[in-house]
């Protein structure tokens, strides 16, 4: 949610945008002798002025705000709505006030009607909008509004449609398959190659999911076929491969992807990643070298955060305890490490290690409290 300001600085904001000054004008005064209830009073009285409606759009919008920050939903929505309500205005204001209510909605239906209002304002061209609200027209039902929507979209280029369709089967294609079937086939017929890759890699991953292993495999080589030459979509298959447990190929596939992007730790990383699993440390060294060669910041304590934010235990610890000798804060990724692992004598105990780092001591007091519970 956007940030909310106080009053005190709203109105000292909104003097220097202008706005219906002699309100403006008393509720600084008020503000200054500390009567914040009274400067409220004299905003929530302010009228609407000719040549004033934008200073005016203000007023309400930082109202809703101050009552944001009081907790006062209803309030708040109240003057928000006023912005809101405008439909033809492009301020950041009303965007930002179409943004709070359609946080602030309770039903489906005014999340629709608030985030068509904001979409509208951004000329239909913002793509998480307009897929928004086909998943939120498809829960409710709503045919002919989606057709709408997609309408708008294709008035932005073939290209942008093809992706809105794509970005909407991998919303709900684990929900319903059925539904995300009919965004599939659109996709599936997309001139664009890279559009046609990832809907493929998305039907791999959803039969891998379901346990369709030989139709998986399938569509991983059609999203390979579809983008031979790209990166991004090898990486992606080999993913897929690691989540199959076939290491074999996983390797295989990041050799392919490193080949095409040498500089991209993330293929690097899971090139020594898989070289761990194999236990081929030779491996595992000539691609932490590689590593190490293309970022000198992927110090041990570095890597070893890298690979926990991953969940990949076994080879975190590793790093981390290589780190250990050297940085005082591998104390406590280790505390974390072992907790994950259900040692909790282990985190305990590297938890207070790290009460004995600087740079460490307050995270590691507040964890240790938690673990001691």
């Amino acid at each position: 949610m956007k940030k909310i300001i106080t009053l005190s600085a709203l109105i000292v904001s909104m003097l220097t945008l202008a706005g219906p000054k002699a309100d403006l004008e008393k509720a600084k005064k008020l503000i200054q002798e500390n009567k914040e209830k009274e400067a409220v009073k004299v905003l929530r009285n302010s009228k609407e002025a000719k040549g004033e409606e934008k200073e005016f759009e203000k007023i309400n919008f930082n109202l809703g705000q101050y009552y944001l920050s009081n907790k006062n939903n209803e309030e708040a929505i109240k003057y928000l709505e006023k912005v809101s309500k405008n439909t033809s205005s492009k301020t950041n204001e009303a965007k930002a006030s179409d943004d709070y209510l359609y946080q602030l909605s309770k039903t489906n239906s005014d999340k629709i009607k608030y985030l068509e209002r904001l979409s509208n304002r951004l000329d239909n061209k913002n793509m998480e909008m307009l897929v928004g609200l086909v998943l939120l027209n498809e829960k409710e039902n709503n045919s002919d509004k989606i057709k709408e929507i997609l309408k708008k979209a294709k008035s932005n280029g073939a290209d942008f449609l093809d992706q809105l369709y794509l970005f909407v089967a991998q919303e709900i294609i684990m929900e319903d398959y059925n539904k995300a079937d009919k965004y599939i086939d659109k996709a599936l017929k997309s001139k664009n190659p890279k559009v046609l890759a990832s809907t493929h890699f998305l039907l791999a991953a959803y039969n891998l999911e379901k346990g369709n292993e030989d139709k998986a495999i399938s569509e991983m080589k059609k999203s390979e076929s579809s983008l031979p030459n790209d990166a991004e979509t090898l990486f992606n298959i080999a993913e897929l491969y690691r989540a199959k447990g076939d290491l074999k190929e996983n390797y295989n596939y990041l050799k392919k992807s490193y080949k095409l992007s040498p500089k991209e730790p993330a293929i690097i990383l899971n090139l020594m990643l898989n070289s761990f699993k194999q236990k081929n440390t030779k491996e595992e060294n000539k691609w932490l070298g590689i590593l190490r060669n293309t970022n000198k910041e992927y110090t041990d304590l570095n890597i070893a955060a890298v690979f926990l934010e991953n969940s990949e235990l076994q080879i975190s610890e590793k790093y981390a305890k290589k780190a250990v000798k050297k940085d005082g804060k591998a104390n406590l990724l280790l505390s974390y490490i072992y907790f994950q692992e259900n040692k909790k004598d282990l985190a305990i105990t590297y938890a207070k290690k790290a009460l004995k780092v600087k740079e460490t001591k307050a995270t590691a007091e507040e964890f240790l409290k938690q673990l001691q519970k």
